[in-house]
């Protein structure tokens, strides 16, 4: 997944892993694959990038340490997930489309907070989601 590795349909005709998803995900990897990583205009390397910058966010918010509270939040969408977290001063609000249509979701409040992954400052009552899309929105 982490280099545009696709699933391994081969594993279905083994005997023992024929009803076993987990092999899809797990097949023979693909080095001359992972070798376009470190090329922005490949598949594998936006996948690359875009996993890098999660992982620099997640490290510089301790919002996202384990011990964090959280809780989902009802979004009144059935292709909205919400999640509530919060450590220490830091909360966030992580929103999650699931759908292949943009969603617009309105809160009774109005929030303000920074997009994680654009660094954007945002006050607005409501928050628009792209298809497939997500936010972390970080409360200021």
């Amino acid at each position: 997944a982490e280099g545009g590795h696709l699933n391994d349909y081969r594993s279905h005709a083994e005997n023992n892993k024929k009803f076993a998803s987990r092999y899809l995900h797990r097949g023979r990897f693909d080095w001359k694959l992972a070798e376009k990583r470190s090329d922005p205009e490949t598949y594998q390397g936006r996948i690359f990038s875009a996993l890098r910058k999660l992982e620099k966010v997640r490290a510089a918010n301790e919002v996202f340490m384990a011990q964090a509270e959280f809780y989902p939040v009802e979004t009144g969408s059935p292709n909205v997930l919400c999640i509530f977290r919060q450590y220490g001063k830091q909360k966030l609000l992580a929103l999650f489309n699931f759908c292949g249509e943009e969603r617009v979701l309105s809160f009774d409040h109005t929030l303000s907070y920074t997009d994680l992954m654009t660094g954007e400052k945002r006050t607005d009552n409501s928050v628009t989601l792209e298809r497939y899309g997500f936010i972390w929105a970080l409360e200021d």
